[in-house]
């Protein structure tokens, strides 16, 4: 091991210098709190159909076909967006963190890292898993720590309910932590030992830091029991996202309901293939032809009624309340590669819900997406409201 780990070394501080992004973690590391709400942020690739929420506010076409018995509990945001933003496929990567990766240097005081990533680094809670990125299909990502590093994924349903139900050898688990964070050690022992106080040094150093960290609150939490569901596995939920959508959703509601996370991200892609419609990115640049908008549609209602199921499921089990459930996109309408006007509706959470909140006014954007974020952040139980470089919060939410 000796010549071999030495390598190791070189090549992981090697590895990590040229990976750092341009913020350190010192503004999170400021403060913990203990989470007071579930989070839970479902967003998919390419948005939906503009014309079905974007015209009507609450009467838009999709809040009443898939919402409408949730009135109470969810509020839609008409013409919400967040200014900085332009448009095109890299839109994707702003679903959660109001910026793309490209804008991240232009911004510097706004640090790029997602929603979802910012409250599971900054709260305490008593959960197996800090946080779950759960993918239905897709590439890319949405989920960044803040050290704006893409956040590891349980791709498809199967991985997930093994993952959390299955049948695990905890010792392995373990010594594989173990391992990881002796490396990691190994790794901050010897860029102290080179210690020049350069900016690229002490960025390395924040970021093993919180490597290191976050492997000691992994170690501490694998005492949460790991609860027994079995699972028959199907092939078709795998071959067929698309219509079995709920069944994904249902492993992340028991996945809360057993205390097994507390934050989870639900990263829909492209189902339309699955449901024998074609390519989505096909359908979402519609060119307004009829058929490729109704199967765009179906795509839509399929992805919504999955949602409105899990809020109700979650409304069923009095959880609703305790769990703040946000679908937003950064992609508006994708056949114009447009990003003003985003998807936005939020669930339960304890919000005052409102139905709809206007977010413009004229062609002014006065409530932006940054401005709801930083309100969820306010009702989880954080003491900073600050998102992306903004403090301020939607007052109707909390009146």
């Amino acid at each position: 091991m000796f010549i071999n780990r030495r390598n190791l070394i070189k090549s992981g501080i090697a590895a990590l210098s040229a990976g750092l992004p341009l913020q350190s973690n010192a503004e999170t590391n400021q403060y913990k709190f203990k989470l007071k709400k579930n989070i839970v942020l479902v967003t998919v690739d390419l948005g939906l159909y503009g014309k079905n929420f974007q015209e009507g506010a609450e009467n838009c076409h999709y809040f009443q076909k898939c919402f409408s018995h949730l009135k109470e509990d969810v509020t839609y945001f008409n013409g919400m967006s967040e200014p900085i933003l332009g448009g095109g496929h890299r839109m994707q990567h702003a679903s959660l963190t109001c910026m793309t990766y490209q804008q991240r240097e232009r911004y510097p005081d706004r640090p790029f890292v997602s929603l979802d990533q910012l409250i599971a680094e900054t709260s305490v809670q008593e959960s197996r898993h800090k946080s779950i990125y759960h993918k239905i299909n897709s590439g890319g990502s949405v989920s960044f720590n803040t050290k704006a590093q893409p956040t590891p994924y349980f791709d498809g349903h199967d991985k997930l309910h093994e993952d959390l139900f299955g049948v695990t050898d905890m010792g392995l688990v373990k010594r594989n932590l173990r391992k990881k964070q002796y490396i990691l050690k190994e790794l901050f022992i010897n860029v102290r030992r080179r210690w020049k106080g350069t900016p690229v040094e002490q960025r390395l150093v924040d970021s093993l830091k919180s490597e290191i960290e976050g492997i000691d609150t992994q170690l501490k939490w694998l005492k949460v029991r790991k609860p027994r569901m079995n699972f028959r596995t199907d092939k078709k939920i795998e071959e067929a996202p698309g219509k079995h959508l709920n069944y994904n959703f249902n492993t992340l509601f028991h996945a809360l309901e057993k205390e097994q996370t507390k934050i989870a991200v639900v990263h829909i892609g492209d189902v339309a293939k699955k449901l024998g419609l074609g390519g989505h990115h096909h359908l979402t640049h519609h060119g307004n032809l009829q058929q490729r908008i109704s199967g765009l549609e179906t795509v839509d209602t399929c992805i919504l009624n999955a949602l409105a199921n899990f809020v109700e499921k979650l409304k069923t089990a009095e959880m609703l309340d305790d769990t703040i459930v946000l679908f937003t996109c950064a992609m508006a309408d994708a056949s114009a590669h447009s990003s003003r006007s985003v998807p936005a509706f939020l669930f339960g959470g304890g919000f005052k819900h409102k139905k709809s909140i206007d977010c413009q006014d004229g062609r002014e954007i006065v409530k932006p997406t940054s401005h709801l974020f930083s309100s969820i952040l306010k009702q989880a139980g954080s003491p900073s409201q600050s998102f992306s470089g903004n403090n301020s919060i939607i007052e109707e939410l909390f009146v």
